[in-house]
């Protein structure tokens, strides 16, 4: 009987040590902010006049109210913090002082008031578990470096603007569930994988940034910059993975969008590329360029926007995942080929393979570059036969960035360029073939073009746009 009772007493004292442990877990501290400093350590800042003890038990809350400058002068360690913000819009920063930090749990960052709380972390920021950040009612800032406690990868999922800077070393991933996610650095998001989900953004922030991260796209996701009058290159070298065997990424405007790792779905993955414009990113048009290579992808649709093919390996097997009927320009789309497509005989394949259905159909620019240094432009030698380029959709031969052309063109009918905003060197010939007539078109960020061979053609010129040199 005795050992009974002290059997029923053990475990009356288990289940109260985990009431209690829950209780301390859920407290809450508010930060008025009234002291004679910002610091932390200031209890007079904090209501109740005592501050939180760094265990991680308590959750931090600020409301209307409170001074919005914290300066954290200790390693502080909290479940979470809280921004209740009913109206308008609250401005709450967070410095380091001295060696101080911010250690914050699975409560993450949360502002369940319903208005503006515009939230700025300017310190080191260490994940103790897996959390949501939350900035949908304003925005989460944090240019202080993030890195995780011992005991496992620790991750973040966001919603809402959220920026992140620093030099950050957390290994559980980003998932970006809504808003826009705005990437400062080539480390932002740490180690782990970043996780678009559908309809959601991923953008630089006034710098060109490489992020080496996997990344997993949902679908009608949108990558690029934040930016309009400048460039800044949103370059990701990981692996690329859709996730809908029919997915559209979007590229916004004034995007420059390089992928040199390898493109993947589902198998038989049907991607359109859309953007706002062909015209280059500085006039805010949207540009990605392909570097590595395509898997599963068997369908490819450039709409509005301008694709760079510009495989470091062979071309020949860095695309043959598409299928010869199933490249397709529309929307006054471009398509560039550059990297190896400059090899003696890839051009003449690439025609051969895609050019019935796609110069039938076409309504854009196939255009030459040189996306990795365009002063030193590449040079093609494959004679280019647009024998099957006969849509009236087809605004020409263009470059986006700058190539010189040293075979014989042979035109479905009129000699036509146009699209891309580069400068294009056709050092071949321009025969005439019955009194052929030579074209500009009137193509989005118009081309310029130099012709340096003899150029014997007929038919006469005429110019809609761009620049005949």
């Amino acid at each position: 009987m005795g050992r009974w009772k002290t059997g029923v007493l053990g475990i009356l004292m288990a289940v109260a040590g985990m009431i209690l442990a829950a209780s301390a877990r859920a407290q809450t501290v508010v930060w008025a902010g009234g002291g004679p400093n910002p610091n932390y350590t200031t209890g007079a800042n904090w209501v109740g006049g005592v501050p939180p003890p760094n265990n991680g038990s308590d959750t931090l809350d600020f409301n209307q109210m409170s001074n919005g400058l914290v300066e954290v002068d200790t390693a502080a360690d909290v479940a979470g913090l809280v921004f209740l913000v009913s109206s308008g819009f609250t401005e709450y920063q967070f410095v380091q002082i001295g060696v101080g930090s911010l250690t914050i749990g699975s409560g993450g960052i949360s502002t369940p008031g319903g208005a503006g709380s515009i939230v700025y972390l300017e310190g080191p920021v260490i994940l103790s578990a897996n959390q949501t950040w939350n900035g949908s009612t304003g925005f989460l800032y944090v240019s202080g470096d993030i890195s995780q406690t011992a005991g496992g990868a620790k991750g973040l999922t966001l919603t809402g603007p959220v920026y992140l800077f620093g030099n950050n070393t957390f290994g559980g991933g980003v998932d970006v569930a809504s808003g826009p996610f705005y990437v400062g650095s080539n480390t932002a998001a740490g180690t782990g994988t970043i996780t678009l989900a559908d309809g959601t953004s991923m953008e630089t922030y006034y710098n060109s940034v490489t992020l080496s991260n996997a990344v997993t796209l949902g679908n009608n996701v949108t990558l690029g910059s934040n930016e309009s009058g400048s460039v800044s290159t949103l370059t990701l070298s990981g692996t690329v993975s859709t996730t809908n065997s029919a997915t559209n990424l979007a590229l916004n405007n004034g995007a420059s969008v390089l992928m040199t790792g390898t493109l993947g779905g589902l198998p038989s993955t049907s991607l359109t590329i859309s953007g706002s414009s062909s015209a280059e990113p500085l006039d805010g048009g949207s540009q990605l360029g392909l570097q590595g290579t395509l898997s599963n992808i068997t369908g490819l649709n450039v709409s509005q926007a301008q694709v760079i093919l510009a495989p470091a390996g062979n071309p020949a097997t860095s695309f043959s995942s598409v299928g010869p009927s199933a490249l397709q320009v529309t929307n006054q789309g471009y398509l560039g080929l550059d990297g190896t497509f400059a090899t003696p005989g890839a051009v003449t394949a690439f025609l051969a393979t895609y050019g019935p259905t796609l110069g039938a159909n076409i309504s854009g620019t196939l255009g030459f570059d040189t996306i990795g240094n365009p002063g030193t432009p590449n040079v093609f030698p494959d004679p280019i036969n647009l024998g099957s380029f006969y849509s009236g959709g087809f605004l020409g031969l263009g470059s986006a960035t700058s190539a010189i052309l040293t075979g014989t063109i042979t035109p479905s009918g009129s000699y036509m360029f146009g699209g891309g905003g580069g400068t294009l060197t056709v050092q071949s010939n321009v025969p005439d073939f019955d009194g052929t007539e030579l074209i500009m078109t009137n193509a989005p960020s118009p081309v310029t073009v130099i012709l340096k061979g003899s150029n014997t053609y007929q038919g006469g010129t005429r110019s809609f746009g761009g620049v005949l040199i």
